[in-house]
């Protein structure tokens, strides 16, 4: 599995799983319950991520430390 689309609400235990998908390119949330983005933190394929309507995330910060992350 490269690319993930999820179009209902993800809630944090199913992003964290995903991340552990290690050839995940794209992530695609329509919408999301997530908190933290740490279990992406470090991702070596993620290229692609989407966050949709997230309301309750407290930090961007892992961003910037996925290497893949162009988008």
């Amino acid at each position: 599995l490269r690319r993930l689309w999820l179009t209902t609400r993800v809630p944090q235990e199913l992003f964290d799983a995903a991340c552990r998908l290690p050839a995940l390119e794209g992530l695609w949330l329509k919408w999301n319950g997530l908190r933290s983005l740490a279990a992406a933190e470090g991702h070596a394929t993620l290229a692609l991520l989407h966050l949709g309507e997230s309301s309750a995330l407290e930090s961007l910060a892992p961003l910037h430390r996925m290497p893949a992350l162009r988008w």
